[in-house]
């Protein structure tokens, strides 16, 4: 009799078994930037311990496209998160269940700041919203 190591994504949120038998995936399976419109200004981060995941650039004038961003949202945000931009909006692209779940974050930076930032953090329950960051929102 085979001992089963206990799931790490739960049934509900990965009915096609995607993650079923995956070892320590919140170790390795963290946001990152897929392209960015510009240049880093420092190395991106993620902190795994509280789910927050830094990105700060500068723009490029020749590049139209958006920041993309992988978001393995089944395995580092369960419970939802939220995105705090310091300008311009986004958008996401959410992935069928059955491909994993994880979503692709579309950041659109303005022209008028050099310098941009994108931080992706774990949603907190139950916390109040007060003084929040109006181009913050829980997704």
């Amino acid at each position: 009799m085979a001992i089963q190591a206990p799931r790490e994504v739960a049934r509900d949120l990965d009915p096609e078994n995607v993650y079923l038998g995956g070892r320590a995936l919140r170790a390795f399976v963290r946001p990152y930037a897929r392209a960015v419109a510009g240049e880093p200004t420092s190395a991106a981060r993620f902190d795994a311990e509280r789910g927050v995941y830094e990105l700060h650039f500068a723009h490029d004038n020749a590049v139209a496209e958006p920041t993309l961003i992988f978001v393995p949202a089944l395995v580092q945000y369960a419970d939802g998160y939220t995105v705090t931009v310091s300008d311009g909006h986004y958008e996401r692209d959410a992935a069928p269940k059955a491909h994993g779940g994880y979503e692709l974050l579309r950041y659109y930076h303005t022209k008028s700041l050099y310098r941009h930032s994108v931080v992706i953090s774990r949603a907190i329950s139950a916390a109040p919203t007060r003084g929040r960051d109006r181009r913050s929102s829980r997704i």
